[in-house]
């Protein structure tokens, strides 16, 4: 597989700390991309055949982890590392986003980490890791004195859980069901299939793809396959950390946002290869410039 740049775009002025944190792909005409530097973050709008900004929406207070929009719908779903869902109307130029707390995480240890919405508009898949209580379990043994608790026998608890939730947008007050056993570490991406709604993909930083048939409650039966991710193309338009890419195999398009603050849009050959892109987990997190959320 081989790539052709069609367009690059990157803000004329920024600070470092700055980064691409997503893109969507928005018909034929604009990419979406959210920017950040983990504490606040501005969405824009870019045309696709110009590479120039058409519009951007700078009222989010808050860091954009993942985007997410459907066909029928002007509205754009952007997912904040705290939990809520704003919505954006992609036909206005800057008008103030709303947002919805309903799904702001339960614990200060929670970090939402993508979000997704599926192409018929109906499910909204979240993956987070979730900070589990540290108590421990204490097994009673017999002694001549009598029962006595062990600490020896403690069964230690798993620090964090890596889940990704499922929720109906129609009735946004609790998710309908969880996975949260097949990532052994965070869930990075999450994306349904356009042609089969009901599928979700998800990727972790375990190196694991799951494809999951999201009806099914039970985890064992939803999970109808997983492999581990392997290089098919390395791209070469950026010169940092690459943290998001999306593919349209109808326009042959792949478009890809990094830290060194630029959205870049490539030609994808041939147009029947299916394409999973992972994104890299920094091996120093302490050093780096940009914020790795855990």
């Amino acid at each position: 597989m081989s790539s052709d740049t069609l367009f690059s775009w990157s803000p004329l002025e920024t600070a470092e700390s700055w980064y691409v944190s997503d893109v969507c792909i928005c018909g034929v005409k604009q990419v979406i991309g959210s920017l950040s530097d983990g504490v606040s973050a501005t969405v824009v709008s870019v045309d696709i055949n110009s590479g120039k900004k058409t519009a951007e929406w700078k009222q989010i207070p808050t860091a954009v982890v993942s985007l997410g929009a459907f066909a029928t719908s002007p509205v754009l779903f952007a997912f904040d590392k705290e939990g809520s869902i704003w919505q954006l109307d992609i036909r206005s130029n800057g008008t103030h986003p709303t947002s919805s707390s309903a799904l702001s995480c339960r614990r200060p240890g929670d970090v939402a980490h993508a979000g997704a919405i599926s192409s018929d508009g109906h499910s909204l898949a979240v993956a987070m890791t979730m900070a589990n209580e540290t108590t421990k379990k204490k097994n009673k043994k017999s002694n001549a004195v009598g029962d006595q608790a062990s600490s020896s026998d403690d069964e230690s608890v798993e620090p964090l859980t890596y889940s990704v939730q499922l929720w109906d947008v129609r009735n946004i007050v609790s998710p309908l069901h969880s996975y949260s056993r097949s990532h052994s570490d965070d869930v990075q991406a999450v994306s349904f299939s356009f042609d089969q709604p009901s599928l979700l993909i998800s990727g972790g930083a375990d190196g694991l793809v799951n494809i999951f048939d999201s009806r099914i409650p039970n985890e064992d039966d939803a999970l109808q396959f997983t492999c581990q991710v392997h290089t098919v193309k390395e791209l070469e338009e950026h010169k940092d950390l690459i943290r998001c890419a999306r593919y349209d195999v109808n326009q042959r398009l792949i478009v890809t946002g990094a830290d060194d603050c630029r959205i870049c849009g490539s030609e994808l050959l041939p147009p029947v290869v299916d394409v999973f892109v992972a994104k890299g987990k920094p091996k120093d997190k302490l050093r780096r410039r940009k914020p790795y959320v855990r």
